[in-house]
């Protein structure tokens, strides 16, 4: 699969953003052209009229406030979306309304930090009647059931290149599981192995070392990391444990494994080999999400209903943006900051810079269950009750 990067180009003063095509390219849909002896030539309708009103891209009359191939901007494809009033709309991949399932966790075929590419398939978990693990292509219309065994609200969804991970809490106490299946393969449900805890709070997947690794709650008042290794029906070990409670997610920058202390404004750092842990940052007002990039590490704090972003390697945190309730899923690349309020039922964005304004991207009102979102290099991948929507990168 190949992979685009969003980079920057100096037209004048001021900086234009190169866009991710849909087939993996670049275009930053210039208004003008040159041809083979350097000339400019002007936009138009082929006849050396300019565009009535329009713009031209590549040579073609459009609208780019209805052209879903070109919306807002030359080359600004929407996928499957509508373009309307030069904003990308959000198209339907899925809806797994089937007596009650809810969407608990979502994610797609590329990692959910520092995504390389454009994904091909979208994957997650439901509870409730008809619930269970599937996947289904980007644009819909492929779906396939990994697992009928409906998980927990409490479990998330990881992908290597040929599994599919995930947990299904056992509420009685230890042992819990670690669950596999095979992408492509209906009902391919398998054991990677079980942890010794009261709970799992939350799973990724180590290309490296080809481990699962987790945080876990060890009991009342110790959570901890673990490692699943690569086969099957193995034992869990912990890495480190820890004084406090689980929250949120894992986020992983490569070497190290973050997660959060909420009752105790912590954010945490070890080694994905494991050993000792690190304060990243403290005094936070209950850390939750965590998402990184090749640079940075993202969190929201749901007490103050606020997205920060601080350097992997550490220094002061900078706020991004103040949300209007806290959020259930955050995403980020090198412009922006992405995240999703359940209460208000918004995709929202703001720079991260920290100095521009918040967005509403998408709104569709409030949601019964809380709104997963994950990325890849064009699309943003987002879960609302029981459906799940692709939009455009803005």
């Amino acid at each position: 699969m190949g992979s685009s990067l969003v980079v920057y180009a100096c037209v004048g003063d001021e900086p234009e953003r190169v866009v991710p095509s849909v087939d993996g390219g670049t275009d930053t849909g210039p208004s003008s052209s040159e041809d083979d002896a350097g000339e400019k030539v002007d936009g138009g309708n082929g006849n050396g009229d300019a565009c009535d009103g329009g713009s031209t891209c590549e040579g073609v009359c459009v609208d780019t406030s209805s052209d879903p191939e070109n919306c807002g901007r030359c080359a600004h494809d929407c996928g499957k979306g509508t373009c309307e009033s030069g904003v990308c709309k959000p198209a339907l991949i899925a809806d797994v309304g089937d007596g009650g399932a809810a969407i608990t966790s979502l994610t797609t075929d590329q990692t959910d930090d520092n995504p390389q590419g454009l994904a091909q398939r979208v994957f997650w978990s439901a509870t409730g009647t008809g619930g269970g693990v599937f996947q289904d292509n980007v644009v819909g219309g492929n779906k396939v059931t990994l697992s009928t065994a409906p998980p927990t609200s409490r479990s998330n969804v990881v992908v290597s290149q040929s599994n599919v991970f995930w947990f299904s809490q056992n509420f009685g106490g230890a042992p819990q599981p670690v669950l596999k299946g095979q992408v492509n393969i209906a009902a391919s449900q398998a054991s990677v192995g079980t942890m010794n805890a009261s709970f799992i709070q939350s799973i990724l997947y180590d290309a490296t070392t080809k481990n699962v690794v987790g945080s876990y709650a060890v009991n009342a008042t110790q959570h901890g990391i673990f490692k699943c290794g690569p086969g099957g029906g193995v034992t869990c070990t912990s890495a480190i444990t820890y004084s406090g409670q689980p929250g949120g997610n894992v986020a992983t920058d490569g070497t190290g494994v973050y997660f959060c202390d909420p009752d105790n404004g912590l954010i945490l750092r070890t080694a994905l080999t494991g050993g000792s842990s690190s304060s990243y940052v403290t005094n936070q007002a209950t850390p939750n999400l965590l998402r990184v990039d090749g640079t940075n590490l993202y969190w929201s704090n749901s007490g103050t209903k606020t997205i920060q972003r601080g350097g992997l390697g550490g220094g002061t945190p900078k706020q991004l943006a103040s949300a209007a309730s806290a959020a259930d899923g955050l995403a980020a690349d090198a412009v922006n900051v992405y995240w999703t309020e359940t209460a208000t039922g918004k995709l929202s964005y703001a720079p991260i810079t920290g100095a521009g304004p918040t967005t509403a991207y998408v709104t569709l009102g409030a949601s019964t269950v809380p709104m997963r979102l994950v990325r890849d290099t064009g699309f943003l991948y987002f879960s609302h009750g029981t459906a799940i929507y692709r939009v455009a990168l803005p």
